[in-house]
């Protein structure tokens, strides 16, 4: 039995793409995000994997600049509605301000995935929604501001981290240091 991640890609007026890093052949959607009930998702799945048993929804939405697509992620659960603030935030700073849309790690697409998290949340959770070696990019509250840390094929140890402890050990490490990113999000 296994507990997957699936991603609702919200696309305005064209409807709702439904993925599943767990599940790669996976492609549906839906009209709306109120189409993608939890009865439907659980029914989708269990018809491309038998051993589901359940799922972790996040939400997507897409910002595009030129030729650079920006995807910024929410998962969708008791932390949702920080996270929903801390995804806003990260969306208006991408259309207000190209500064923000430069040196980002970009996926094999050349889009950049932004997960908008809690330090809370385990490295593990960022990194089993995203494909495997792809990055992407946890930006979540860390004092008075907020950080964002690059995740790409996390080590066993890593993963059982949070994010807090992930950043602290990186903070150490000045040849890691580089991999964080302060940011100051209204």
């Amino acid at each position: 039995m296994a507990e997957v991640n699936v991603i609702l890609t919200d696309h305005g007026d064209h409807g709702v793409g439904v993925s599943s890093p767990q599940i790669p052949g996976l492609i549906a959607g839906v009209p709306s995000l109120a189409d993608a009930t939890a009865t439907y998702l659980l029914r989708l799945l269990r018809e491309a994997k038998e051993d589901v048993d359940g799922f972790v929804v996040h939400v997507e939405r897409i910002a595009q600049f030129g030729e650079r697509m920006f995807v910024v992620r929410c998962r969708q659960d008791y932390g949702t509605t920080l996270r929903g603030q801390i995804a806003d935030a990260l969306l208006r700073e991408l259309h207000v301000t190209s500064e923000f849309r430069d040196q980002w790690p970009l996926n094999s697409f050349g889009d950049v995935t932004l997960a908008a998290a809690l330090g809370s949340d385990r490295v593990s959770d960022v990194a089993d929604a995203e494909a495997d070696g792809e990055p992407v990019i946890a930006v979540f509250p860390y004092g008075d501001a907020f950080k964002a840390v690059g995740i790409q094929s996390p080590t066993p140890a890593e993963r059982s981290l949070t994010l807090s402890e992930y950043v602290a050990q990186l903070v150490g490490d000045s040849t890691a240091n580089a991999g964080v990113r302060e940011l100051s999000l209204a």
